[in-house]
């Protein structure tokens, strides 16, 4: 009987570091990052940058995806829905397979004013940003909090960051 407790207890402290360590590793995602998204499954929406004089940023966004990203995606124009609750994707028969089409990564755009220069005046700025909505669920997800006012750079460390938390 003596021999048993032992061996009882090291399996009962192995089952528990191994559970612990499975919700450790949920526990690693940020906030901002669906914990039910994995690229493999599905195709991952893109909305298209829309800001004026962004042309060139989603050129390099399209581009550093065809390099870097080697699962499924599509970029797509966003809207918003009926009473602006939902956002609509178009055109809305091709992505209404929600299995198919689950998560949709979408842009945002903060205009800051009376950002002082370096000649004393005060300037106006933009910030980009993007978050991800789970469209099976209707949940959207918070800003990465990485936002820089150049949409690419945003872009590009987002999703580098994507790419590193789901290759583990």
């Amino acid at each position: 009987m003596k021999r048993q407790i032992p061996f009882l207890l090291a399996m009962i402290i192995a089952l528990s570091l191994g559970f612990a360590g499975s919700v450790n590793g949920q526990a690693k995602l940020p906030k901002w990052l669906p914990p039910d998204f994995d690229p493999k499954n599905g195709v991952l929406l893109i909305e298209k940058t829309s800001a004026p004089g962004q042309g060139k940023a989603q050129k390099n966004i399209e581009e550093f995806m065809a390099e870097n990203y080697p699962y499924k995606y599509e970029f797509v124009s966003v809207g918003m829905g009926e009473g602006d609750k939902e956002p609509t994707v178009g055109p809305d028969e091709k992505y209404a397979d929600k299995n198919t089409y689950r998560f949709l990564m979408t842009s945002s755009v903060t205009a800051v004013k009376g950002m002082p220069s370096g000649n004393g005046h005060q300037t106006q700025g933009s910030f980009f940003d993007f978050s991800f909505i789970d469209r099976l669920e209707n949940k959207a997800y918070p800003q990465t909090g990485s936002s820089t006012s150049w949409a690419a750079q945003a872009f590009k460390r987002i999703m580098a960051k994507v790419l590193k938390l789901k290759a583990e």
